[in-house]
């Protein structure tokens, strides 16, 4: 092993899903001499079912998933653990027949000034009983409680662009929060905001979602001092921040993550790479897979055959992951095969 070898792990969660909706015939055209190489020669092993949040906190070697709200919040607050956290997103809600669908944030083209004013139109009505919004930043609006509550809530993008009729909070709080989300309806509708857009023909945005609920314990964290976390996701940069990691910006390719590297002290990484927004950029899988060929696949080969890299994790999001070292490309018997949707 080289004096500056690392180990790494290379994370693109929406892969999967993503080639597995493809042909296969598709798959079995494509010639990734780099990427069939390392599914070749490495240990394959089987993946468990998770979200993003649970499969983040296992790839960064913790014993259990962090809530996401307090997660979240301990980058723009300091003391977290000692409070109960729920996330507050600013949604809009359509009439569904007899329920409402939920438009998320992303979908709302929503301002600085607008998010401002609905943020302190909420606390002053709601000062008289208690119910206070945290400020994370504009579009991270958090409720802290001093105290454990019996609610369990559904995550924002399970609910995204979906009737929410059975996707409200349960659990005997569940009650008042499900109050609250409509009381919240009712005062925003009639805001300048809403009134605003209403006559410029945007959508509204008329409720908030509660979600990501959770104490976060200092006893379930893991320290990783030793690593370097490469995301610009909220929840991930949270995790690393509370598993005292060094935190960098997102790489879009290997090149960019190996010359930065080279400033960072770190001997293990975790690089967290959103596939998806590369996709809308591009035309077909084909061109996705092969972009992720030239930018991270035949790159990270090459330093694992150089010993560079003395570990290279690959998890696609799905069921599977793999290992591989430089002893492991020693497998001459292990030939090259053709792609096909089961090797994420």
């Amino acid at each position: 092993m080289s004096v500056n070898s690392q180990a790494v792990t290379l994370w693109l969660p929406d892969l999967a899903s993503i080639v597995q909706g493809a042909a296969e015939t598709e798959l079995k055209t494509l010639k990734l001499p780099a990427l069939q190489t390392l599914l070749a020669k490495s240990d394959g092993f089987n993946a468990a079912k998770d979200d993003f949040y649970g499969r983040g906190c296992y790839l960064f070697h913790q014993k259990s998933m962090f809530p996401v709200a307090a997660t979240m919040a301990s980058l723009p607050f300091k003391r977290v653990t000692e409070d109960f956290w729920i996330r507050a997103e600013p949604v809009q809600m359509i009439p569904d027949r007899d329920s409402l669908v939920m438009i998320p944030p992303q979908e709302l083209a929503m301002t600085d000034a607008e998010l401002e004013a609905l943020f302190d139109h909420f606390n002053q009505h709601f000062k008289q009983d208690g119910v206070q919004l945290e400020w994370g930043s504009h579009r991270d609006w958090y409720c802290r409680l001093p105290q454990v509550i019996d609610l369990t809530t559904t995550a924002l993008t399970d609910a995204a662009y979906q009737n929410v009729k059975d996707l409200y909070p349960q659990g005997s709080a569940a009650p008042y929060w499900h109050q609250l989300i409509n009381e919240t309806q009712m005062l925003f509708y009639t805001h300048p905001v809403n009134e605003a857009r209403r006559q410029n023909g945007q959508p509204e945005i008329n409720s908030i979602w509660f979600w990501g609920e959770g104490q976060l314990l200092p006893s379930q964290t893991v320290p990783r001092q030793d690593t370097s976390l490469w995301s610009d996701h909220l929840y991930l940069k949270g995790l690393a921040n509370i598993a005292q990691s060094s935190v960098q910006p997102a790489v879009h390719n290997c090149e960019a993550w190996s010359e930065q590297k080279l400033e960072n002290a770190s001997n293990s990484h975790l690089i967290h790479y959103d596939v998806s927004a590369e996709l809308a950029a591009l035309q077909s899988l084909t061109e996705l897979l092969t972009q992720l060929e030239q930018k991270w696949f035949a790159p990270l080969l090459q330093q694992v055959q150089q010993q560079r890299i003395h570990s290279l994790l690959l998890d696609f999001g799905g069921s599977k992951r793999y290992h591989i070292t430089p002893k492991h490309l020693q497998r001459f018997w292990r030939w090259r095969k053709s792609l096909e949707s089961r090797w994420v």
